[in-house]
């Protein structure tokens, strides 16, 4: 019983981070693409600065 409330805990704790760690692993993989793809996205390179700018926000 215990041991289930202290794994729930940390399972609690550790969602944030994992999120953390897939935002900055997805704008890395941005930041990796050539800038076709990133235009057929309909994204530029100068977008990308916004975009992890605005999810840092909302975490």
């Amino acid at each position: 019983m215990v041991a289930n409330l202290l794994l729930d805990g940390f399972f609690a704790l550790a969602r944030p981070l994992l999120a953390w760690q897939r935002r900055l692993e997805e704008k890395d993989r941005l930041n990796d693409m050539p800038d076709y793809l990133l235009r057929d996205l309909g994204l530029t390179r100068n977008d990308l600065g916004d975009i992890s700018a605005s999810a840092e926000h909302r975490s």
